[in-house]
């Protein structure tokens, strides 16, 4: 039973009013840890990254998304302890190692007031390890959200370098340590521990300093990765409450409070009550994509900021050094989480903005003055040839097999249109839905586990839409601005020149299916 005024292993510091779920608790570990300058980076990393040039109210930081996250893993944690024997989740020996030294007073010192009973400890435990796994999930995400790291060509980056942040940064340990929730000697729960929730794998890495065990750890990664997880419950409601959108609402505490935890599967599993609200989150998550994550102006902003970042990268002697504290491959590659601990609010969005700033003032290299200057004034940016995924589906239908070359030989393409064009530019961006698959969402209906999609019609008729969905957007531009500008705002001449670019392009694939390339 939970003492009042606690959460997890500590007295609540603080309430935080957040706009999505209220008030948040903060206990006195999660305090400091929010108060570090490289937890404060996140205030300038924008959730959506460039969104708000569509939306202009999505702009939300990683701050928030990572407070809510935390929040809803500890509401995940506390929902499925009736399904956990809490004692499975420890290694034999570390557990019989912690009662000696709580006995002992070597760890949770001070805390004797968070428990009364031993249950209740390690009840407290699990609740603060998700708490804290949630909070730091997204602690080395890099500016600009998932943008840059395609420019840096790996997806996903962000959650190795937070995983070698957690484990270099010493004022997180300072404070896991002065709050007595781990030892000196690295036990208890520590960054390691924090880690392996993260990353399951490194179990065998990391053991010496964990307190779970492999299996437990493989089923914790869950609430924080998996199909249905605190991240995307909060991200999905956040974002939609952001965009002023609808699409995204779901039934968080219906969903969560459905939840059990199943060692042997290492999985969730969800009761059939949930089923409704589980459809809604899988309809909303599918339409925020069409509608936010792919809206053809957010791909476009992306796709810019990516090519300019990329060939910054790959021709940095056409960059300013002056522009930056340091070269920007220095700065996002080779020294990243060294230069976050360093000095944090050096790499933030605001970075990026000074790069474009920059590279908008330069002659070195055209393409890459282009995309800066676009991306600052929006009547150069290109044009879309088809806004609508209904209008590329039906072109692509219309290309036959020579539609690939779209999509396996973008460059190429690219290269071709504007060579036949003089004076104008094709760009295409892929996009690939990442759907959550239904077949991993597990349900109890009563008579048996069942998918999502073997347990609801309507799920498996949306699978249809999430299976290898992949589509170019495509958009062109020229070098002249002024051109640019009075097409801009000529409609009808604009309307000529899209409809011009469209049967060029079909020329010029046609063309390549004929060669045989």
């Amino acid at each position: 039973m939970y003492v009042e005024n606690t959460v997890g292993l500590g007295k609540i510091r603080a309430v935080i009013h957040d706009h999505l779920h209220g008030e948040i608790p903060v206990n006195d570990i999660e305090y400091r840890i929010i108060e570090t300058p490289v937890f404060n980076r996140l205030h300038h990393i924008k959730q959506l990254s460039a969104t708000y040039m569509v939306y202009p109210a999505a702009k939300h930081s990683r701050w928030e998304h990572s407070l809510g996250a935390m929040h809803v893993a500890g509401m995940i944690a506390k929902a499925t302890l009736r399904s956990l024997d809490l004692e499975k989740l420890f290694d034999e020996k570390k557990l019989s190692l912690l009662r000696k030294l709580v006995k002992d007073k070597k760890m949770l010192r001070g805390r004797e007031y968070i428990a009364r009973e031993w249950k209740d400890l390690l009840e407290a435990i699990y609740v603060q390890t998700m708490r804290l796994t949630g909070l730091l999930h997204d602690i080395a995400h890099y500016p600009y959200s998932h943008t840059i790291e395609e420019a840096l060509g790996s997806k996903g980056l962000h959650e190795d370098m937070g995983v070698k942040l957690i484990l270099s940064w010493r004022k997180l340990r300072e404070i896991l340590v002065d709050a007595n929730i781990m030892t000196d000697e690295g036990m208890g729960l520590t960054p390691e521990h924090i880690v392996a929730v993260l990353q399951p794998n490194k179990y065998k890495e990391l053991r010496e300093h964990l307190l779970f065990s492999e299996n437990a750890y493989h089923v914790l990664h869950m609430i924080i990765s998996s199909p249905v997880d605190a991240d995307r419950l909060d991200y999905l409601l956040r974002d939609a409450l952001m965009t002023g959108l609808s699409y995204g609402e779901v039934e968080l505490e219906r969903i969560i409070y459905s939840m059990r935890i199943d060692h042997e599967r290492r999985n969730i599993i969800f009761d059939a009550k949930a089923l409704p609200a589980l459809e809604s989150f899988m309809s909303g998550r599918l339409l925020m994509y069409r509608q936010v994550y792919y809206h053809h102006k957010v791909v476009l902003y992306s796709e810019i900021l990516r090519r300019l970042i990329h060939r910054a990268l790959q021709y940095e002697k056409r960059v300013d050094e002056s522009l930056l504290d340091k070269p920007l491959r220095e700065l996002l590659l080779e020294n990243y989480v060294e230069n976050l601990l360093d000095q944090p609010l050096g790499i933030t969005d605001e970075l990026i903005m000074r790069l474009v700033l920059g590279v908008s003032k330069q002659e070195r290299d055209p393409k890459m003055r282009y995309y800066a200057r676009a991306i600052i004034d929006r009547e150069l940016m290109p044009f879309t040839l088809f806004k609508r995924d209904i209008e590329i589906r039906n072109y692509m239908k219309s290309l036959g097999s020579a539609a690939k070359y779209i999509l396996t030989h973008r460059g190429l393409v690219e290269e071709r249109f504007e060579e036949e064009s003089r004076g104008w530019h094709l760009l295409v961006s892929h996009i690939r839905y990442h759907g959550v698959k239904p077949e991993n969402i597990l349900i109890d209906t009563g008579e048996g586990l069942k998918s999502l999609d073997e347990a609801s019609d309507y799920v498996a008729w949306l699978a249809q839409y999430y299976e290898n969905l992949r589509l170019p957007y495509l958009y062109i531009y020229c070098d002249d601005e002024d051109l640019m500008r009075r097409l801009k705002n000529d409609l009808v001449q604009r309307r000529r020149v899209i409809i011009w670019a469209r049967e060029l392009l079909r020329k010029i694939v046609k063309e390549l299916e004929l060669m045989g390339v």
